[in-house]
């Protein structure tokens, strides 16, 4: 690497022999779907303030035409390229890099591991306020003194800096810069005694901004009189034996069995020794509840990070992410992105959940970054599930992580218990048998709480003609749309169409037209006029646009009071809700027969996570699942709470049909309004597949081209190809092989291509 001291632009010189560029070249990354970095020459000047040109800073730069955004990924002493087609960077933006060394690392993996352009992947990682090319100064801090012995005494031949130190220290509270100026000291001033580490600046929080609960300003740990159990107790040792070198255990522990008081006690040990904490949880609905269970232990600063805060909250608590000093960040997917440069412990909740893996543009599993940014950074992380992944217990028994089991409920309740009620010769009132109503009437009458579960929104899923037989569909998807009440809407759930309900049949112009299936406003419905007098709380998708109408709902909940609870998988995913005495589960057989290969597991995994709502109180509940294949294997080892024996024969299943633990796989799917466009695109990769097989002897499985089975959205038809391997490396060398072929050849202009390694969903 070249020596970047006091270096100008233009200092170097050609090589005389290839005409190459000796000199310093800093490597730039571009926000664009070009697969490459690109060289160029710093900015004109002095670069004795190399801070703002080193790894991870934000620059602008010529490109083309534009002058856009880019991030300096490494410094070269060379470039291929002649010096005067070498260009030279714009501007810096930052007084430090935006992305720290040690998360590039990661984010530079990310991108060479899903196959994913790294100007795209930096991007991602960084809030839209910073993506903006402006400075990030914006952010206003305030500077506070710092004790130095040392660099104070340093300063005695440097009146002006002791003169800005000796003002700071006047306010307690700090001072900011625009103030200071006011007094004329200059911004450089302050540089240099945050270098010698005789100021610290923190972000400003104004008391009129609606990000500043994002902090709660406390500086200790509370003690818990929690008394944890045995079990808990030994899990606890093992985390802490970790000793905050990089270690990965699954936390593997029944629903109520006590999770949650692990991972605090886990998190205060870390805070208490000055270190930050990352809790990870699936669904915004949970950052709530589980903020105000945090802020009652902890008297730290915790930050809550998701897509629902303004991008002004976003960049607020992205500031303050960037402190070294002890705080918490409680957030979805995408926190895992946040600096948080004295992280030692990332918490990984429902980590089987789906929704950590990114189904669009940057297709990134958050728990597998997680787990890589926890390898690269030396800290430890818990991944912690009721129902853990095939994946996460697979590597448990390869040795990749530790399995810590909690195999009791954390309360003296008695275990809940579980009934299957064949409804293949019963009359349903909307979706409900008559055993099922009779035991809701009899916990209402014990002024408890019932949740009814059904993995389906709206009023119902098809609107049929009973004179001749027409459904409605929607015209740009291969599938039904849905009838919706509030408000009345015929509405495709996968690319989101609305259209009228009609009040005749399109097709014969009959006017007996009917619903069809169950959705959760029609059970909402029936349930006013069955229970007029109880309360009913909906929560799904349409309830819940808003993070207020979720926090509402959420609260009336809570409060105890006897209630009928409707809702979909969204009330799956770890809430507590200790009334509840009563789940009834109305369809448990859509997972059954699913095409997807995940599908049974996904579906065993939210009937057990939506059962352990019941019972988390004093007293023992009770879960009732309606299906018409009563008999079936999975729902029977469900019932018996046998979450162990029925994840050992789907891993005996996945293993005898060599599919994910057991191999890799990378779905590549294309899109275009003609079948046949998808069809030769993907053809055209499996010919160069088959010539690098060939050429290299990959061990290579192909499957396709096929339709996908959701085979048209959004008005485009979908075709999948998909490469498997037994061997994680081969794959990842022969899809980089195969990916820069088909950059290289280009992509037809109707057709949109996608690449999804490690795939969760192969609809």
């Amino acid at each position: 690497m070249a020596d970047p001291k006091f270096l100008k632009t233009g200092e170097g010189s050609p090589d005389k022999l290839s005409n190459r560029y000796l000199g310093l070249i800093l490597r730039v990354a571009i926000p664009s779907p070009l697969r490459t970095h690109f060289d160029y020459l710093p900015p004109r000047g002095n670069l004795s303030q190399m801070a703002s040109l080193m790894p991870g800073s934000r620059v602008i730069v010529p490109f083309g035409r534009r002058q856009i955004l880019g991030f300096i990924l490494e410094h070269s002493n060379a470039s291929n390229i002649e010096l005067t087609r070498l260009k030279v960077i714009t501007r810096t933006l930052d007084e430090k890099p935006t992305i720290t060394p040690t998360l590039l690392k990661t984010l530079i993996w990310a991108s060479e591991y899903y196959q994913h352009p790294i100007g795209e992947v930096l991007l991602a990682a960084i809030p839209s306020e910073l993506r903006s090319p402006r400075l990030k100064s914006k952010q206003s801090y305030i500077w506070k003194a710092q004790d130095n012995a040392k660099a104070y005494s340093d300063l005695q031949r440097k009146p002006r800096q002791m003169a800005l130190l000796d003002l700071i220290r006047t306010e307690t509270t700090g001072m900011q810069a625009k103030d200071l100026k006011a007094q004329g000291f200059d911004y450089a001033l302050l540089l240099k005694l945050e270098s010698s580490g005789l100021l610290k600046r923190e972000p400003l929080l104004d008391s009129a901004d609606p990000s500043k609960f994002l902090m709660v300003k406390k500086e200790t740990v509370l003690d818990s009189n929690v008394t944890l159990n045995s079990e808990q107790k030994a899990a606890l040792k093992s985390i802490n034996s970790s000793q905050n070198n990089f270690a990965t255990f699954l936390l593997d522990g029944v629903t109520g069995s006590g999770k949650t008081e692990v991972y605090l006690e886990a998190i205060s040990r870390q805070i208490k020794l000055g270190f930050q904490c990352l809790v990870l949880v699936p669904e915004i609905g949970l950052t709530p509840q589980t903020f105000d269970r945090f802020n009652k232990r902890f008297k730290c600063p915790i930050i809550m990070y998701h897509s629902n805060l303004s991008a002004k909250q976003k960049l607020m608590a992205w500031s303050q992410a960037c402190d070294e000093s002890p705080l918490i960040v409680i957030g979805t997917r995408s926190s895992v992105f946040l600096p948080m440069p004295s992280l030692s412990l990332i918490v990984i909740d429902e980590e089987h959940d789906s929704s950590y893996k990114q189904q669009d543009g940057f297709r990134y599993s958050a728990r597998d970054f997680a787990v890589m940014r926890a390898h690269n950074e030396s800290f430890t992380i818990i991944l912690g599930s009721a129902t853990p992944s095939l994946e996460s217990l697979h590597n448990t028994i390869i040795g990749k992580s530790t399995r810590l089991q909690l195999t009791r409920p954390a309360t003296e309740a008695p275990p809940n218990t579980t009934h299957i009620v064949d409804i293949n010769s019963i009359c349903l009132q909307e979706g409900f048998s008559k055993p099922v109503l009779d035991r809701i009437s009899e916990h209402l009458l014990l002024q408890n709480q019932i949740l009814i579960f059904i993995n389906r929104r709206g009023f119902a899923p098809v609107l049929l003609c009973n004179a001749c037989g027409w459904t409605s569909e929607c015209d740009s998807c291969v599938s039904r749309m849905t009838v919706h009440s509030k408000p009345a809407k015929l509405r495709c759930h996968h690319c989101g169409t609305n259209r009228s309900i009609p009040t005749k049949c399109p097709n014969c112009s009959s006017t007996k037209l009917e619903t069809f299936g169950i959705g959760t406003q029609k059970i909402e419905d029936f349930l006013t006029h069955r229970f007029p007098s109880i309360p009913k709380i909906r929560i799904d998708r349409d309830t819940t646009r808003g993070n207020f109408n979720l926090n509402q709902k959420l609260s009336e909940v809570s409060s105890g009071r006897p209630c009928l609870l409707i809702g979909t998988q969204m009330l799956s995913k770890g809430h507590h809700f200790p009334n509840i005495s009563l789940v009834v589960v109305l369809d448990a057989d859509a997972g059954l027969f699913s095409s997807d290969f995940r599908g049974q597991e996904q579906m065993t995994q939210t009937l057990i996570q939506v059962s352990g709502r019941a019972g988390r109180g004093i007293n023992s509940g009770e879960v009732i699942i309606q299906s018409r294949h009563p008999n079936h294997e999975t729902l029977n080892l469900i019932a018996s709470r046998s979450f162990k024996k029925l994840a050992q024969l789907q891993l005996l299943e996945r293993q005898n049909t060599e599919l994910p633990p057991f191999a890799h796989l990378c779905l590549l799917r294309g899109e275009s309004k003609y079948l046949k466009d998808a069809y030769e695109f993907l053809n055209s990769i499996l010919a160069l597949s088959n010539n690098l097989k060939l050429a290299n002897k990959h061990d290579i499985v192909r499957l396709g081209p096929i339709p996908a089975p959701r085979e048209k959205k959004a008005g485009r038809f979908r075709v999948h190809l998909i490469l498997k391997s037994k061997t994680r490396s081969l794959l990842q060398n022969h899809l980089k092989e195969v990916i820069a072929l088909v950059f290289e050849r280009g992509i037809p202009r109707k057709v949109r291509f996608h690449v999804d390694v490690d795939p969760i969903e192969m609809l």
